[in-house]
């Protein structure tokens, strides 16, 4: 029981972190923004846990920034991604160390964080609705982003036909949206075509 609860503590925190940091990519586009974030946040993301030195915390928060802004999704983009390069071997690393990169941070092993598929499903939790509707027409988001856009719709559509958001909480609402949230996309709504349908037939996006 005590392992069940340590994992779901695990999974809320990096939920959690990866909401905030795309709730920042979304707010802002703009990579030395989110990398300046993520270092002044490195503590209370990952002081947590064991490091060989107390840079350790802000040397993964580089990486993990570096990761996901490779991977994410911007609406200034057309909801592409605009990577960035590794740093070169004689830049400042990332990590604010003062340090040059190939002293510091180039000799940890690569590392990569979050997915795509994680990264566009939190975009889809938290776009706003106009938003949300140019991301599917793009036609750029994974099945289990999609799941989680008509999740949303569909929740919308079942709280104004009860006239309240507060059907939200009743049990049957909350049953059925632990269940949409659960598992893969194939699970929820089937595979890739049948997503982007059920989203289509909500949204009036033809796919």
């Amino acid at each position: 029981m005590a392992a069940k609860g340590a994992a779901s503590s695990s999974n809320d925190y990096v939920e959690q972190l990866l909401l905030e940091m795309v709730a920042h990519m979304l707010s802002h586009e703009d990579f030395e923004a989110l990398l300046t974030w993520m270092r002044d946040s490195a503590q209370r993301f990952f002081g947590h846990m064991d490091f060989v030195d107390e840079g350790g915390p802000r040397a993964l928060a580089a990486m993990v920034a570096r990761s996901a802004w490779n991977r994410m999704p911007l609406p200034g983009n057309h909801f592409k991604p605009r990577p960035v390069p590794t740093p070169g071997r004689n830049d400042s690393c990332p990590c604010n160390s003062g340090a040059k990169y190939k002293h510091c941070c180039a000799e940890l092993p690569s590392f990569e964080s979050f997915s795509a598929d994680d990264i566009w499903t939190a975009v889809a939790i938290q776009l706003p609705a106009a938003q949300l509707r140019v991301a599917i027409e793009t036609k750029r988001m994974p099945p289990i982003a999609l799941a989680e856009a008509a999740r949303r719709e569909l929740l919308a559509a079942f709280c104004a036909r009860a006239g309240s958001a507060e059907v939200a909480e009743r049990p049957i609402a909350r049953g059925w949206n632990r269940s949409l949230r659960s598992g893969s996309a194939s699970s929820v709504l089937g595979p890739r075509s049948s997503a982007r349908g059920a989203v289509g037939r909500l949204m009036d996006v033809d796919y």
